[in-house]
């Protein structure tokens, strides 16, 4: 019997996916996109019993192998841990959701909360690329997807570490597109606004939460997906924008294929 045809997209994304904070909001919005296409994924978060419930879920969903991967990505260890842990997948699709922030004044910000704001949203974010890309490298094709903020974009009073990381996120995802997009490997940085995640709710006030116009996790993920199919773009995104490439990326960065 012949093998089932696959669709574009796992052909070139697939048939793996890591979803690095994947336990609910954008992360578990991207898991359940991505499993609709039929991408098989490794989901990993922190916390054991919601990355369970949704590696169910989807399985019973879509019919996706699923891999739930229990981990820290704090820990200085992260990046390796979770290299060994998919060593034997063909990843086609690394989507780095994992973010550490905090709401409050800079100096009023526990120094071990500045700790994890810098290990999750810049070390480990990093490592974990920089263990990624060569197995992209290795098959021309697949993609990352980092997801940054619109806080990165300029300094933000009482989220001034967390701000600060996002702007590493674009900026290292706009490098990655210029070293990565010519062997075939698509980089896109989904630099979303106010979103109604867990994190959102708890965070915003309910009277403020109207005036954020937020968009939901669904529509910043198909902002994401599409952005990343289409190989004409540059890297960073603004949900519900279309963007061009970053008008402050000096020509020299621009890839010369695609």
């Amino acid at each position: 019997m012949s093998e089932p045809l696959l669709s574009p997209f796992v052909s070139r994304f697939g048939p793996w996916c890591v979803v690095a904070g994947a336990s609910e909001g954008l992360g578990a919005a991207f898991a359940d996109e991505l499993g609709r296409r039929g991408v098989n994924l490794c989901l990993v978060a922190r916390r054991q019993p919601e990355l369970e419930a949704l590696s169910k879920t989807l399985i019973a969903k879509y019919g996706v192998e699923v891999h739930p991967i229990v981990l820290d990505l704090a820990s200085p260890t992260a990046a390796d841990t979770l290299d060994r842990a998919t060593r034997e997948l063909d990843v086609g699709l690394l989507v780095f959701n994992a973010c550490a922030a905090h709401i409050g004044t800079f100096i009023s910000t526990p120094t071990d909360t500045l700790d994890s704001i810098c290990a999750v949203n810049v070390h480990t974010m990093a490592n974990v690329a920089r263990r990624f890309a060569p197995r992209l490298s290795a098959r021309h094709s697949g993609g990352i997807v980092l997801m940054s903020s619109m806080a990165g974009f300029h300094g933000h009073a009482l989220a001034v570490a967390y701000a600060a990381s996002k702007a590493f996120t674009t900026v290292l995802g706009e490098g990655l597109w210029a070293e990565l997009e010519p062997l075939g490997i698509r980089v896109r940085v989904c630099a979303a606004g106010a979103t109604t995640t867990p994190n959102f709710l708890a965070a915003t006030p309910a009277a403020k939460r109207r005036l954020s116009m937020p968009m939901s996790a669904e529509q910043v993920v198909k902002v994401a997906i599409r952005a990343l199919q289409d190989r004409n773009r540059g890297p960073v995104v603004v949900p519900p924008c279309r963007q061009t490439p970053s008008p402050h990326l000096s020509p020299h960065l621009r890839p010369q294929s695609s």
